[in-house]
């Protein structure tokens, strides 16, 4: 599963490396909260993550986890002194489903992220599948919980 954050330009532009940085951190560990004991997160370049998922009941199941990955990016944060949302867009791709090898299957998750991507945030895609929406994240997004602000 790869992951792609949208925002974080626009926060280290008008607000600073130091504030993407902070920014990246809480993001970090929301996705940490997600992810399940056993699963594996990376940070792998700027502004994009991967999951690897050893053990995985078939699409359905990584399908659910991208809706909770693009919720709990999609709430809002306090960020030196206002609130600022970001979103994600997600590429899936499955062993041995839709490869054997591990770097073609980053490959096709990378590849399935891009269709993503091109739809806007909020969205991830199954390798080999169209891109499915999760609207009610923008819409209906919970505040940010104290614990969660980050410093100015």
């Amino acid at each position: 599963m790869c992951i792609d954050l949208a925002g974080l330009k626009a926060v280290n532009d008008g607000l600073g490396h130091a504030a993407g940085d902070a920014l990246l951190q809480a993001l970090a560990r929301r996705l940490q909260a997600v992810v399940r004991e056993g699963e594996l997160l990376f940070r792998v370049d700027g502004d994009e993550f991967t999951v690897l998922l050893p053990q995985v009941a078939g699409a359905a199941d990584v399908a659910a986890l991208a809706q909770r990955l693009v919720a709990v990016l999609g709430q809002p944060l306090d960020l030196a002194g206002g609130p600022v949302q970001v979103g994600a867009s997600i590429g899936i791709a499955l062993f041995p489903d839709h490869a054997d090898d591990g770097d073609l299957l980053l490959r096709l998750a990378d590849e399935a992220k891009g269709l993503a991507k091109a739809r806007g945030k909020g969205m991830f895609t199954v390798h080999g599948e169209a891109p499915a929406e999760v609207v009610a994240v923008q819409v209906a997004a919970p505040a940010p919980r104290p614990a969660e602000a980050l410093p100015a």
